[in-house]
């Protein structure tokens, strides 16, 4: 059970808010991924990927403890898919779901081999607009720490946060920005002390870090669960229907 030993669960993650269709299995103590990069072909390969890794890691749909889905922000397209095949399968073996911050999974995944780094993930959101979140991370720390929650708004606002977020820091703390929206941040403010580094590693496998250390409220049955959009929210604002972690 999710509750008796967080870090020995059978769980089953799936990623696919960004290009990339990412799954990952933690089962007997290993962790086993697929990732597909085709594009626009999350619909064709994320069953066939999460089989494959079944089957790899010996182990039935049902003897899973739960499955991990990043509920966004993101792609559209590619959350409700994702998020839609997590709660077929969720509900077809009576599994509950945990759904964290994808952008939380990116920096983790940025961090995991890092000392303690403050890592800021800016995703393109189109329309003039960028997804940003930041967390603290690497090191001794285990659980991400929250900087900055997950947002969307203009990148003039978005590297208004960064410099703020800079400012609480001081020079202690490194940090470094991920993201297809770091080049529209960069030139946007003198006071960002970040470097843009390409696109963010969103991938399954940090979606099961996230998961080890998740608290077991969290954890939600399949019909509950919802991908985290936030254009309709209002901007800088806590999606509170869904923890980061």
């Amino acid at each position: 059970m999710i509750a008796d030993d967080p870090e020995n669960t059978r769980l089953l993650a799936i990623e696919t808010s960004g290009a990339r269709c990412c799954v990952a299995l933690r089962v007997g103590g290993q962790k086993l991924s697929r990732v597909d990069a085709t594009p626009r072909a999350h619909a064709r390969r994320l069953l066939p990927l999460v089989e494959e890794l079944l089957q790899a890691g010996g182990i039935a749909l049902g003897e899973l403890d739960g499955i991990v889905v990043g509920a966004g922000p993101g792609s559209f397209t590619g959350l409700r898919i994702g998020m839609a095949v997590a709660q077929g399968l969720a509900t077809a073996a009576g599994l509950p779901l945990l759904c964290p911050s994808s952008l939380a999974a990116a920096a983790l995944a940025e961090g995991r081999d890092r000392l303690e780094t403050t890592v800021v993930v800016a995703v393109d959101a189109r329309m003039d607009e960028v997804y940003l979140g930041a967390w603290g991370v690497g090191g001794s720390r285990g659980a991400p720490i929250e900087r900055l929650a997950d947002g969307v708004g203009k990148p003039d606002a978005a590297a208004g946060r960064i410099d703020a977020l800079c400012d609480g820091l001081g020079a202690d703390e490194p940090v470094v920005i991920v993201g297809d929206g770091a080049d529209l941040l960069a030139a946007r403010s003198e006071r960002v002390r970040v470097l843009p580094r390409g696109g963010a590693s969103v991938d399954a496998v940090a979606l099961l870090e996230l998961a080890a250390s998740a608290p077991v409220e969290h954890w939600v049955p399949a019909g509950a669960a919802e991908p985290v959009y936030l254009r309709d929210e209002s901007r800088w604002t806590r999606a509170d229907r869904r923890p980061a972690g």
